[in-house]
């Protein structure tokens, strides 16, 4: 045990001050995965999870969807996606563009901007913003559109909409730069059960 660890360690009764948690989480955060083990860290509004997939030669982290921010143009982070996938059998769009599909002059793919009012605080000056597929349902139940966007909580339930969260975008201080946190596991499949008239349902998200 080092002296940094030693410092946390509290006795019964004593006081846990929001700073001594604060530290620990940070503590947490800078742990080095073990690549062998298939480490992967999460990081959620009040803390950080550490996950490990221990089947050698599968990590559930290398989903379709590969996110990577930049400020290409000099405005603001803005998500892209270097690879493409699809929800359902649908893949997104980003104003009615696909994921995947190159500007003929610029050569860049489609971005989602990261408004810095999105991001919520996780302690230790580190802030958290949420990236989503907003997969929208038609009467009948068919997906009719899935768009990317980045909120700062998790959605509230809405008639025709499902939410399938992929990533979190992370940034040190509230002007730093940011970077995305893949998920653990990600799942591209989807379907709907329990339909309601109202649009409400239940989701299914299968495992393969």
């Amino acid at each position: 045990m080092n002296s940094v660890t030693q410092s946390l360690l509290v006795k019964p009764g004593m006081e846990i001050r929001a700073q001594d948690c604060n530290a620990l989480v940070m503590l947490v955060d800078q742990i080095t995965p073990q690549r062998s083990a298939k480490t992967r860290r999460r990081h959620l509004t009040n803390g950080v999870i550490t996950s490990t997939n221990a089947r050698a030669g599968r990590s559930q982290a290398d989903h379709e969807f590969k996110v990577a921010v930049s400020d290409d143009d000099g405005t603001g982070p803005q998500v892209r996606f270097s690879s493409t996938g699809f929800i359902g059998g649908f893949e997104p769009t980003i104003k009615e563009m696909p994921i995947s599909r190159a500007d003929p002059v610029t050569g860049l793919t489609p971005a989602v901007p990261v408004p810095a009012d999105q991001f919520a605080p996780m302690g230790g000056d580190r802030y958290q913003a949420l990236l989503y597929f907003r997969v929208t349902l038609s009467s009948d139940w068919i997906i009719s559109t899935v768009n990317p966007e980045v909120l700062k909580d998790p959605p509230t339930s809405t008639p025709w909409t499902a939410w399938k969260l992929i990533a979190f975008l992370l940034r040190d201080g509230q002007d730093g730069p940011v970077s995305p946190s893949q998920m653990l596991f990600f799942n591209q499949s989807f379907e709907a059960t329990q339909r309601r008239p109202n649009g409400y349902f239940k989701p299914w998200f299968s495992a393969e």
